[in-house]
């Protein structure tokens, strides 16, 4: 094998398969990314097993071949190196060359051969959405999903997939977070729900950052793959039912609150720097003023209290609720203003946006 690519192509795809490697004891060659080059292109390869990332990489091939080397030390000796256009040469032993004008270097690999094979997904049904589009929704919900392992179909991320809508849908049985997003293509009813591990969504969401084309997804029985132009991310999907998130969410408010987003965004992270350690604060609701009290105390810090304006109808109520999950579902509305709906004061209240149905933020209160 021995290629000639430009610099900063290499070490930008080196950069995504760097967070498909793991730290393998067991199985060493998973630590290293696989290279293949062949005519026009030089693949990069990285799997744990879990998932895998593909990625074409424009080259000059003048030998056609493959090598694998290790993901971390490759990362770091690429990002370091200045001059535009590097040589990959493999020599006898394993070992890959890397030349630049004014620098060489050897490093010790394994055998292609041995290293996994990509899973092929048999397409079941595939879609496409926008890449821009796809990231926001993703990100508006990644926040959400559930870290354990006690129950793994609530420690991904749900696709509910429809002839023209994608919801994406976490929970961590705190807070609920959906994001609708629009899609083109012919869907497979019975894979219609399928449950991504937050891991791939997290990889998924870094590949998105900077692409502006289109994604095509491709689901299977037990797989899914994301195909962003010239990157393949290629993942297993959680098995087991998702809960039923619909039935959750309240139709009919007792209590509707509408107010200005970053006026309340701000005096949440006021009140969060006096809240204990459960990260609780209280918002208290009062539809005779017209206002929204937030307040906050600590025994070792001390107490604070605001009051915004708002629009209010319904009855008075008073909520305790984490600040975190508060001020992440606010950063995930786009609009000016946010409206707010209660059910009393044990009931999971409702956040979204303003003439904006496509995202959807559901809190349980704290115990009292």
């Amino acid at each position: 094998m021995k290629v000639v690519c430009l610099q900063e192509n290499l070490k930008n795809s080196l950069g995504f398969v760097q967070g498909i490697v793991g730290h393998h004891l067991t199985l060493p060659i998973l630590n290293n990314v696989l290279l293949q080059a062949d005519k026009t292109n030089l693949q990069i390869v990285a799997t744990n097993l879990e998932m895998a990332m593909v990625i074409d990489l424009v080259a000059k091939v003048e030998t056609n071949g493959s090598l694998t080397v290790p993901a971390r030390l490759m990362v770091n000796l690429i990002s370091s190196l200045k001059e535009k256009r590097i040589t990959l040469e493999s020599r006898p032993n394993n070992n890959l060359f890397i030349k630049t004008q004014n620098y060489q270097a050897n490093l010790r690999g394994l055998v292609s051969k041995d290293f996994p094979l990509v899973p092929k997904v048999d397409r079941q049904y595939s879609f496409k959405v926008a890449a821009a589009a796809f990231k926001i929704g993703l990100a508006s919900v990644i926040n959400s999903v559930a870290l354990t392992e006690t129950r793994p179909e609530i420690s991904g991320v749900l696709f509910v997939v429809s002839q023209n809508e994608l919801k994406i849908v976490s929970t961590d049985s705190f807070r609920l977070a959906e994001k609708r997003v629009k899609i083109e293509g012919r869907v497979n009813a019975e894979f219609s729900q399928v449950i991504i591990p937050a891991k791939t969504i997290q990889e998924l969401i870094k590949v998105l950052s900077v692409t502006e084309k289109e994604v095509e997804v491709v689901v299977s029985e037990s797989q899914i793959l994301f195909n962003c132009h010239n990157v393949k991310l290629i993942s297993r999907l959680i098995e087991g039912a998702y809960p039923d998130y619909q039935a959750i969410i309240p139709n009919d408010f007792q209590t509707q609150v509408v107010l200005d987003k970053k006026e309340f965004l701000e005096m949440v992270k006021v009140a969060s720097l006096f809240s204990s350690k459960i990260n609780d604060i209280t918002v208290m609701v009062d539809p005779e003023k017209s206002q929204v009290e937030i307040s906050a105390q600590n025994i070792d810090v001390g107490e604070n209290q605001v009051n915004l304006n708002a629009e209010i109808s319904g009855q008075a109520v008073k909520v305790v609720c984490n600040y975190r999950y508060l001020l992440e579902g606010l950063s995930n509305i786009l609009s000016p203003r946010v409206f707010l709906g209660f059910n009393g004061s044990a009931q999971a209240f409702v956040m979204k946006p303003i003439q904006q149905k496509s995202y959807l933020y559901l809190i349980m209160p704290l115990n009292q």
